[in-house]
């Protein structure tokens, strides 16, 4: 019986510690950001773009290509989210297909969603964005449609997949509180 016990508590014991990330394209979030965009490059994304806690690369992804904007903590440089924009292809319509056939496979994929948004006025006009969210205890994933404006002369549909670390999340807060 002692053995079961200490067994069942070595068990939970074990859970209650192991790390939990979000992964992105089989990567872990988590890291440096130095170590994730070399994972990324491995598979084919090339880096285009770095501003403080935010490094950008282009690539493939669905097929298609997308930006792929990963966010770091400024101090310890982890990593903590993976945002993939799919830009439009000249029509609203390609955004509403690609966000209804993301939204069908990650709800077939995770369940429906723990949070859904979608402000649209009635004749159709964007007012925000569409926004489903499937989250955990790690992290989780948000799936949203949105405009937005990508240079001062240039507004965009997209379809934006983003992938985050709750720990990486409470980390970036953390460094952020700390220069309040």
């Amino acid at each position: 019986m002692r053995k079961i016990l200490f067994v069942i508590l070595f068990f939970v014991a074990t859970i209650a510690n192991a790390q939990c990330y979000t992964k992105f394209k089989g990567i872990e979030i988590k890291g440096t950001i130095e170590e994730f965009g070399a994972k990324l490059e491995k598979q084919g994304f090339t880096f285009v773009k770095n501003n403080p806690g935010v490094f950008g690369y282009t690539g493939k992804y669905w097929g298609e290509e997308v930006t792929i904007v990963v966010f770091y903590t400024v101090k310890t440089r982890t990593t903590y989210s993976v945002n993939v924009i799919f830009h439009d292809k000249d029509t609203r319509e390609y955004i509403e297909i690609r966000y209804n056939k993301l939204l069908e496979l990650l709800t077939q994929k995770y369940g429906e969603p723990a949070e859904k948004n979608v402000p649209f006025d009635a004749g159709g006009e964007y007012l925000g964005e569409i926004c489903s969210r499937w989250k955990d205890e790690c992290g989780g994933i948000t799936l949203k449609k949105t405009h937005v404006a990508m240079s001062k002369y240039h507004n965009e549909d997209v379809v934006i997949l983003t992938y985050w670390s709750a720990e990486g999340y409470d980390l970036n807060d953390a460094e952020l509180l700390e220069e309040l």
